[in-house]
């Protein structure tokens, strides 16, 4: 019989949920030493990891602090950078009002220069307007007197021309206007040398100044038969006749030449004293003579001598050989003969300090190199070439940076120039200056024929230059008044000629020279020249104007 303290074995297989079977609750046995210590090797390593993990996130917390430093700094310098581009931004401000302001003049003295024009196209046409005056006075003076024909003015064209109307020619030569009616006033003034001559005497006193200019002399009436019997000589009494008037068309509608608008090309600034087109070359004779037309001697003996100091502002080219750079530019040259003593010379700071260390290394080599030539290129950098060739014209040297001119000019006909170097073309050139000018006419007639390709910006660029725009604009202007001046003289000349094509069968008649005023009786042709048939005075009277 079992006793009371023993526990059935079913019973040990019971237990209560969440309560430890009898059988779990037995003590386990003790773990050996050698499972501590892997228990411990264990924890020590998870305690590495952890600590490794933690100094790096320290580390890049640091970083991140560093960065965020130089951020600040760097945000501090940026806000330091749009102060200045602020304050740049006023001065450029205050200097675009300065340009406006400049535009402003320039176009004022564009529309006084515009004014001026019209009164003296005012002025001009009370002259046409009193020479027509003039015609029919002399119209009203000359209705007694027989006049060739107009068929015959075409015939007279191989006889010789008076000294007047060749003195006029040349003045009009000088002046370089177009001359598109003078075949015209040739044709009509060529009737005869006597009739050209006793003109000038009908309404101006003894050495007295036309209209034109041209000194006019008295005319006398020769007695004593001193006139020269020529061919064309139909009458043997030596009375002067006046000539038959010209046509009211060819008096009144032919209006004066507008002004040539020339598109010369410079290629060097021609001096003040120039010997061109004397014997043995264009340099020979001149007072300063080109070093390219001297021999390897006399430029060492050039280069010989003191060095002067070139003072641009406040920097100084030194060691500039003096007799050389006389000899090269005009202006030193007259300063040094001026002043022998000084050993430097000042120049205004608007060129480059680099241009003028390439001319005066240029000049070094002159004095002892064997080949000849002219100052060279800077590369194919069109802003240093530019600004040596500013430097050059500046210290006087223009006659040897004409190469320069001709390379760009070149380029400007080539097509339309690039923005940018239109703007550095206004900046380094002068009004004056030959570059400058060809650029202006080219863009001109560009504008005039519509080959700019992008009008509207090419306007916003204009807008921003607005010296280059009124130069171009007054080029236009020019254009516009030659083309229409030329069209209304072809178009005149045009109903001239049809109004002659138009009139009576032409006859053969023969200029009527030195017709007698008084006593003898004038002369009329017809047929084939066999015959002649005298008109008296009251018959002319009666006769046609076509016919006399």
């Amino acid at each position: 019989m079992p006793t009371t303290n023993t526990v059935p074995a079913t019973w040990a297989k019971i237990h209560l949920k969440g309560q430890q079977s009898i059988a779990d609750m037995t003590p386990k046995p003790r773990m050996s030493w050698a499972d501590e210590k892997e228990e411990e090797e264990e924890e020590l390593a998870l305690k590495k990891n952890f600590k490794m993990e933690l100094e790096v996130k320290n580390i890049r917390i640091r970083e991140l602090e560093l960065e965020l430093k130089e951020e600040k700094v760097r945000h501090e310098e940026l806000k330091s950078k749009s102060w200045d581009l602020a304050t740049e931004i006023e001065k450029l401000k205050s200097m675009n009002g300065q340009q406006v302001e400049k535009a402003e003049i320039l176009k004022s003295e564009v529309e006084k220069k515009d004014t001026l024009i019209l009164k003296l196209e005012l002025a001009l046409q009370e002259k046409v307007t009193r020479l027509g005056e003039l015609e029919e006075r002399r119209e009203n003076h000359a209705g007694s007197i027989v006049d060739p024909p107009p068929e015959l003015e075409p015939e007279s064209k191989s006889e010789p021309k008076p000294a007047n109307q060749e003195s006029d020619h040349d003045i009009e030569g000088h002046a370089e206007t177009p001359n598109f009616d003078a075949e015209t006033k040739e044709d009509k003034a060529a009737s005869s040398v006597s009739n050209e001559t006793s003109s000038e005497g009908l309404f101006s006193t003894p050495n007295t100044i036309n209209d034109d200019g041209i000194e006019c002399k008295a005319t006398t009436v020769p007695t004593d038969g001193s006139v020269s019997n020529s061919a064309t000589t139909l009458i043997e009494e030596p009375v002067l006749c006046p000539p038959s008037p010209k046509s009211k068309l060819a008096q009144h509608s032919t209006p004066k030449p507008a002004p040539v608008l020339s598109f010369p090309v410079n290629l060097m600034n021609k001096p003040a004293e120039s010997d061109q087109g004397k014997e043995g070359g264009w340099t020979s004779g001149a007072k300063i003579q080109d070093i390219r037309d001297m021999s390897l001697k006399q430029r060492e003996e050039l280069f010989r001598g003191p060095s002067i100091s070139i003072y641009i502002g406040q920097v100084a080219v030194r060691h500039v050989p003096k007799r050389m750079f006389m000899q090269v530019s005009k202006k030193a040259c007259n300063y040094f003969t001026q002043h022998p003593q000084e050993s430097s010379v000042q120049v205004a700071p608007t060129i480059a300090v680099p241009a003028v260390h390439h001319i005066v290394d240029w000049l070094t080599d002159m004095g002892s190199c064997h080949k000849i030539y002219s100052i060279p290129f800077r590369g194919d950098n069109f802003m240093e070439n530019l600004a040596v060739r500013r430097a050059a014209r500046t210290l006087g040297m223009d006659r040897y940076v004409g190469h320069f001119t001709k390379h760009y000019c070149d380029y400007i006909r080539n097509g339309l120039p690039s923005f940018d170097n239109m703007a550095l073309i206004e900046k380094l050139c002068e009004r004056d200056d030959a570059v400058f000018d060809c650029l202006a006419n080219n863009l001109a007639h560009l504008k005039i024929m519509g080959q700019i390709p992008n009008v509207r910006v090419f306007d916003k660029f204009m807008e921003k230059h607005p010296r280059l725009a009124s130069t171009v604009e007054m080029n236009c202007a020019k254009i516009v008044a030659f083309r229409k001046a030329r069209a209304d003289t072809e178009r005149q000349q045009h109903i001239i000629d049809a109004n002659s094509s138009q009139s009576t069968p032409r006859k053969e008649w023969k200029t009527v020279e030195n017709v007698g005023k008084q006593a003898a009786s004038p002369l009329k042709l017809e047929g084939n020249l066999k015959s002649l048939r005298v008109v008296s005075a009251e018959e002319a009277r009666d006769m046609p104007r076509r016919q006399r």
